[in-house]
């Protein structure tokens, strides 16, 4: 029999044709007689449907060639996307880094001990990374990769935050790598931030020790008051410094120092003598009623006078003077005869003489020698007197003055 399609040659009681596929039915077939049994199935071998199947896909492709060739590329799309999620889901993009990679190198290299606070104020204790984060990683033209690494290193006393910039070159045999990679790993700081976690432990100079200070959560700072005494034959003086610490890039370091000093004055009162030198002359010098508080005091004095024959039977002769005088300490910073705690004590003195000009002046420092003695340096005295002199007895006014170092007896 033949297709009526295509005129092709078909065997007897085939319902299609084998060369363009056209469903043949009942039309091509013998007619079945009536009451005739039905026919027994035949079996089809796997090679037999294997051909068949072929038969019909050849005609399908010849049919539809265009939309199979659609559906291919489709299909080599959807496998190109499904490598590159694979790809970048195994590191194959990022020069094979990952998170453990990155922290690794970066825990055997140790950029963060540049960076980490000082110690001065702190006892030593080792740094360990707490907390790692890689962000932004880029490779840049298959050269290099780029990412921003988030890493806090803690010890004892500090904990610190860091950012960096990471470049990492996939070369091998440099200076810089992991344990189990090759290649360079080049971290360079963006910003840090310190922490204390306490107070500091040490200030051998301010007396902080054993336990250190307690940390003011509310302000993360600490404080220390030290309180020290000088002694001195004239005086006692307690200074008393507040001293705050604050923590900055660099570690603890003093933030302010509020000093304040109390002095009580003592053992002033009393007689003094020079031993030598114009103050010899000083017939009398006399301390009196000291204010412990305030640092003044009464001087009573008494300058011995002189005569000498002159002509004509009229002596040439200085008066004696005496008066008064108040004096008050001034403490100050001036290097000049100062004492164990930084100050020196300079005192001036006001008053009254009984001749000449009728005034008085003198000051002076309150000192320690070296020998121990309770001495007094004047540096300054005018103390008003008269002089007579000539052959008439003439009376000019003139002044006692003298420098030097009158001791307590």
């Amino acid at each position: 029999m033949f297709c009526p399609q295509c005129g092709n040659q078909l065997d007897d009681g085939a319902s299609f044709c084998g060369k363009c596929g056209a469903q043949l039915g009942a039309a091509g077939a013998d007619p079945k007689p009536v009451g005739a049994p039905a026919p027994v199935a035949t079996p089809v071998s796997p090679a037999a449907v294997a051909a068949g199947a072929g038969s019909v896909a050849a005609g399908v492709l010849k049919t539809h060639g265009k939309l199979i060739a659609i559906g291919v590329v489709a299909l080599v799309v959807v496998i190109a996307v499904v490598a590159g999620v694979v790809s970048m889901m195994t590191g194959g993009t990022t020069l094979g880094q990952t998170t453990d990679t990155i922290r690794r190198a970066f825990e055997a290299q140790q950029p963060y001990l540049v960076e980490v606070p000082s110690s001065e104020y702190t006892n030593d204790s080792p740094y360990s990374v707490e907390s790692f984060e890689v962000t932004d990683m880029k490779v840049q033209n298959d050269d290099w990769l780029t990412a921003q690494v988030k890493a806090a290193v803690e010890n004892d006393s500090f904990r610190v935050d860091l950012v960096y910039g990471l470049d990492y070159y996939p070369y091998p045999d440099t200076a810089y790598r992991s344990p189990d990679q090759t290649g360079e790993y080049a971290f360079s700081l963006i910003s840090s931030s310190v922490t204390p976690k306490k107070g500091i432990d040490k200030d051998e100079a301010n007396g902080v020790s054993g336990e250190g200070l307690e940390i003011n959560e509310e302000t993360g700072t600490c404080q220390t008051t030290v309180d020290k005494t000088y002694q001195f034959w004239f005086a006692d003086a307690v200074v008393s410094k507040t001293i705050t610490y604050a923590v900055g890039d660099n570690g603890w370091y003093i933030d302010d120092e509020n000093t304040t000093r109390k002095v009580t004055y003592k053992d002033m009162d009393g007689e003094y003598r020079a031993k030598t030198g114009d103050l010899t002359k000083l017939a009398q010098f006399t301390i009196s009623g000291l204010n412990a508080e305030t640092g003044t005091f009464t001087i009573t004095y008494k300058v011995n006078g002189w005569t000498e024959e002159g002509g004509w039977s009229n002596p040439d002769s200085y008066s004696e003077a005496s008066g008064t005088l108040t004096a008050a300490i001034e403490p100050s910073t001036s290097d000049y005869n100062g004492q164990s705690d930084g100050y020196s004590y300079y005192f001036e003195a006001q008053g009254d003489s009984d001749h000449g000009s009728r005034q008085a002046s003198l000051s002076g420092y309150l000192v320690q020698t070296d020998d121990g003695s309770k001495a007094i340096e004047i540096d300054s005295m005018s103390i008003g007197r008269d002089e007579t002199s000539g052959w008439n007895g003439e009376v000019s006014s003139t002044v006692f003055d003298g420098t030097g170092i009158i001791y307590k007896q």
